[in-house]
């Protein structure tokens, strides 16, 4: 047999062990999602002496993103966790897959996880963009039920800090976002130094004043529906 007859042999043969180590590292996926769910809920690194989670994922035996870390433990939270799919039917199907159809699969997990069994991936992809956009949820776009956005920034420009009364104002956004839709009802009036200290450590200042921001939205609520609004 000549070197050319051999090559759609050889051709075939790549591609089959292609196709296998592809599924083996799919599979892989799965387990590191459990494995990095577990190290991370326990807190496992801390024990292996890392400070932070970042810190355990750039040690040079590990070197993953913490996206990626993100999407493989999303993976194993919704489909284990949630949907109590069983860890062996996973590793067949592929994490792949398994992000293919994670938008959808709660309407109906057992016709979507057959799809991704045995439908080729193209004709999979086809399925899951063939579907209807899901609406749109409504724009929470009041704080109270009665104030418009509009309404609503000219309270907040009418107030003191939240924290010091004593002192006057500036519009601070609450939570921070990029969401265009909720840019005006979740404002707050934080004065100069505290908008400052929100920057420096958002997490650390929200939870320190957390009871007065709370109660600032809770009186707000409260005496809005008391008084018929304002």
């Amino acid at each position: 047999m000549t070197e050319l007859d051999k090559k759609p042999d050889d051709a075939h043969r790549n591609y089959e062990a292609i196709k296998l180590h592809t599924r083996a590292i799919q599979a892989n996926m799965i387990i590191l999602g459990r494995l990095f769910h577990e190290n991370h809920s326990l807190e496992y690194y801390k024990t292996l002496g890392c400070d932070t989670w970042k810190e355990f994922l750039a040690q040079p035996d590990i070197c993953y993103k913490e996206s990626t870390v993100r999407s493989l433990v999303g993976i194993y939270k919704k489909y284990i966790l949630e949907l109590n799919v069983n860890e062996d039917r996973l590793m067949n199907i592929g994490h792949y897959r398994l992000r293919l159809i994670s938008p959808v699969v709660e309407e109906n997990p057992e016709e979507w996880l057959g799809k991704a069994e045995h439908l080729s991936l193209s004709d999979l992809i086809y399925e899951v963009k063939a579907l209807p956009p899901k609406p749109k949820k409504p724009e929470p776009i009041m704080i109270s039920g009665r104030m418009t956005p509009k309404e609503y920034m000219e309270f907040v420009e009418s107030q003191p800090c939240i924290l010091h009364p004593e002192r006057g104002a500036e519009k601070h956004h609450f939570p921070q976002t990029r969401k265009r839709t909720d840019a005006l009802w979740k404002m707050i009036p934080l004065c100069h130094d505290c908008h400052m200290k929100y920057h420096d450590s958002p997490k650390e200042f929200l939870w320190a004043n957390r009871v007065k921001i709370i109660g600032y939205f809770w009186n707000l609520i409260v005496r809005n529906n008391n008084q018929g609004g304002m």
